[in-house]
């Protein structure tokens, strides 16, 4: 195989070098395991990179590939001629030593000199390496901020005094605070700091006497960082719930509960939901979120009602439409199941069909 395409095989496409501890996903695409957990970091939802496909369990690490790796590299190096060593333009020796303190190589006669006088080194290679972590590190963020498409709908929300639109947006209780005090001239940094967690940047920007009001309704558990996550404001612990959920031509979706256990080795998270992705369906639990079972549907499914009974400790799904029992989970449920909602397509969004509500404790 030719060698350039075999490198192009054999790179991260995160990182863009060649793979450190490779993992691969379902969906066959690889990476480096640190690029791709620093990708899904604070994500409720992990998808791939390259396809984004949702991922259901933490990837193996390819051996195979990684050994793959580790010969092509060494072949490389043996094949590749030795670039000619750099030398000290004041001592004509070879430039074998980083020193930090003024950030640049010398020989070893520099290192013994007066002007390096308890200064501190390190060997090129190791220096090298240090540098390129940083520089990942540092590009991170960066990579984040490029996801961001367009933020000139809510630019021009933030000009006017009415902040309606922007309380829809935001699903905030009461802006009233952040209406009185906003004072905003130049939204450039505003539009910046969009991404971060942190009020802090916001409220130097925006001038604000006080976010406390906006900060504690951020904080709302049922409020998560995407789009095509979303949980019920109320959590179950006994009794029976149901609700329905119109999907309508939405073709890729999740509808069902999640929840979380306590371990040795920390909380799991559970989820017990059927999918639909693009015509086929399936349901999927704690212990089959891989595989999943493959459900039978004759029709597209248009309203599906979900039933949650700690009694029976059954999970039931239904076809309103055709009034078909489409699958049921029975199993201990833990205490504390919020429904849950996922679509990855935000221009047809799922709905929670109004109605009476029955609750029997």
């Amino acid at each position: 195989m030719n060698s350039a395409v075999l490198e192009q095989d054999l790179t991260c496409s995160i990182c863009h070098e060649l793979f450190r501890d490779p993992v691969v996903l379902i969906c066959s695409h690889s990476f480096c395991k640190v690029c791709l957990e620093n990708w899904w970091k604070d994500k409720p939802l992990k998808t791939c990179p390259v396809c984004n496909s949702k991922i259901y369990m933490d990837p193996p690490l390819s051996l195979s590939l990684k050994n793959l790796v580790e010969t092509f590299t060494e072949e490389r190096r043996q094949t590749s001629p030795s670039p000619a060593q750099p030398e000290c333009s004041l001592h004509s020796e070879k430039l074998r030593l980083f020193c930090e303190d003024h950030q640049d190589l010398i020989c070893l006669v520099c290192r013994d000199s007066r002007t390096h006088k308890d200064h501190s080194f390190k060997p090129i290679e190791e220096a090298a390496q240090e540098l390129r972590e940083q520089l990942r590190r540092d590009l991170t963020p960066l990579q984040e901020n490029l996801k961001v498409r367009d933020l000139t709908p809510l630019q021009e929300n933030l000009k006017v005094r009415d902040l309606t639109p922007l309380q829809e947006n935001l699903k905030v209780r009461d802006l009233t605070p952040l209406q009185e005090n906003l004072k905003v001239r130049d939204l450039t940094s505003l539009q910046e700091n969009l991404n971060v967690r942190d009020l802090t940047p916001l409220q130097e920007n925006l001038k604000v006497r006080d976010l406390t009001p906006l900060q504690e309704n951020l904080k709302n558990p049922e409020r998560r960082e995407y789009y095509y996550d979303v949980l019920g404001s109320e959590r179950f612990v006994s009794g029976t719930h149901s609700w329905d959920v119109e999907v309508g031509e939405t073709e890729d979706w999740d509808v069902g509960v999640r929840g979380f256990v306590q371990r040795r080795d920390g909380t799991k998270e559970r989820l017990w939901f059927i999918n639909c992705y693009y015509g086929d369906y399936s349901a999927r639990s704690p212990s089959d979120l891989f595989s999943g079972k493959r459900l039978s549907v004759k029709k597209k499914l248009q309203r599906v009602r979900v039933k949650l009974d700690f009694d029976t400790k059954t999970l039931t799904f239904t076809d309103l439409n055709t009034n078909t029992d489409l699958h049921t989970f029975t199993e201990s449920f833990p205490e504390g199941l919020r429904p849950c909602l996922v679509t990855l397509d935000k221009d047809v969004p799922l709905k929670i069909l109004p109605r009476n509500i029955s609750v029997t404790e």
